[in-house]
């Protein structure tokens, strides 16, 4: 929280810092947790930028049943314990990680942020956590691995042109990525509730939020896009320029 708190990129959002008076927190040092910041953004960010990163499926069961899940595990309370080495770090594929909170892809990050999946390679590796980039990234994985200074794991969309997808993993290993998460539910399509709902009463001009780069064709950017994908340039395979 003091590592959120104390970022300047706060005080180049002034929208964000009066969201913070706005919405009961002062200051963000006031937050308890990390779900006090979830009043705060939704004040800040588009309707419709918001419905397409809240949106779960149909009736959001799944979503629920996610955050539910957490509530079955709990931290089990040691006495008379040397506590002041803690070691959180984890292995995954022979790669070991300082934290066990990883960085998930979220697609058109620069809906949120001015510098998207840039502004997150640059802060994972500060608390020495995994990143994993999305498809329908803003920025090429070329960018963000350079951001990084290291390589991340790939997030891959599946899709209807199979000959697509040997082409954008490949570039991904190119760009050093060692594993792919693979999404599968994309191209029998989705019934985003929140996303849809929060994107009809958002009556901005879409293509004034960010200019777009020029899209390489693949099935996801085929779908009706929401405002958000819209207004982040570069959402193609691999971040393609």
């Amino acid at each position: 929280m003091k590592f959120i708190a104390a970022s300047p990129l706060l005080a180049l959002m002034p929208a964000v810092a009066e969201a913070l008076q706005t919405g009961g927190l002062e200051q963000s040092a006031h937050a308890l947790d990390v779900f006090d910041f979830e009043a705060v953004a939704q004040k800040v960010v588009p309707p419709a930028h918001w419905g397409y990163l809240m949106s779960g499926v149909d009736g959001e069961a799944t979503l629920r049943t996610n955050r539910e899940a957490f509530d079955r595990y709990q931290l089990k309370t040691r006495r008379f314990v040397d506590v002041s080495r803690i070691d959180m770090s984890m292995e995954l594929f022979a790669t070991r990680f300082n934290s066990p909170i990883v960085r998930s892809p979220i697609g058109s990050s620069r809906a949120f942020h001015p510098e998207g999946e840039v502004a997150v390679a640059r802060a994972a590796p500060a608390k020495g956590q995994l990143q994993i980039m999305s498809t329908q990234s803003s920025f090429s994985i070329e960018e963000v691995t350079r951001a990084r200074g290291g390589t991340t794991w790939y997030h891959l969309y599946t899709t209807n042109d199979f000959a697509a997808t040997p082409a954008i993993v490949k570039r991904a290993q190119a760009a050093g990525c060692p594993a792919v998460a693979v999404t599968v539910d994309l191209p029998a399509g989705r019934n985003t509730v929140t996303g849809t709902r929060l994107a009809r009463t958002d009556a901005r001009d879409c293509s004034a939020c960010q200019p777009m780069r020029p899209a390489i064709a693949c099935a996801p950017a085929r779908r009706a896009p929401t405002c958000a994908s819209r207004c982040s340039p570069g959402s193609t395979p691999a971040g393609s320029d």
